[in-house]
């Protein structure tokens, strides 16, 4: 997350309110509190990970979302939310609907930053699911487990940039790398209205 945020001179310490969009046992947001004095939020599809976050993180609060919106929060709510191998499990109606509460809950001008499974992925994909990713659709594995792990989206950045971008606009885009332990692509999206 580092890489791209000062890649735009933007720093977790500026922000005055985070939220962890699929926080599962706050492996991310134990290392953000270290850097910021924002307030943190953690929220996931996975009600025994909040339940341990909430007893052992207790600089953040936390709570259980649905597989489909809306979160708690009020409109306008954070500076900055990420989602870190979060949309690489929905299918393309959840992608577009969680897209949507996010810029919800995000003020006018926040960040959004979050990863999905782009090319150096999609090598252990069908010949066909293959073709399908280059023609910039959205492949999705056992998409009747939505939310779980085993369900496995894969998004070119000409889907993203024609699916999720509106209301956003795109700060940057990195390509994941085969040598990198994520090896997932990721965005930096700007809430424009």
């Amino acid at each position: 997350m580092d890489v791209l945020l000062r890649r735009h001179d933007i720093a977790l310490s500026t922000f005055e309110s985070i939220l962890d969009f699929g926080c599962g046992c706050g492996r991310l947001i134990r290392h953000v509190e270290t850097r910021t004095a924002a307030k943190l939020h953690g929220s996931d599809y996975n009600p025994e990970l909040i339940a341990w976050c909430k007893r052992n993180l207790p600089f953040g609060e936390f709570f259980t979302n649905e597989l489909a919106p809306p979160l708690q929060y009020a409109d306008a709510t954070f500076d900055f939310i990420y989602a870190r191998s979060v949309f690489t499990h929905l299918p393309q109606h959840l992608q577009t609907q969680w897209m949507r509460e996010l810029h919800r809950v995000l003020k006018p001008g926040g960040h959004l930053y979050f990863t999905m499974h782009g090319r150096p992925l999609v090598a252990g994909l069908t010949a066909e699911q293959q073709e399908s990713f280059e023609r910039g659709r959205l492949v999705v594995t056992y998409s009747s487990l939505a939310g779980e792990n085993l369900c496995s989206t894969y998004a070119s950045r000409e889907y993203v940039e024609r699916e999720l971008l509106e209301g956003f606009a795109l700060v940057d885009h990195l390509e994941g790398r085969d040598e990198e332990h994520l090896k997932q692509d990721v965005y930096l999206f700007r809430k424009q209205r």
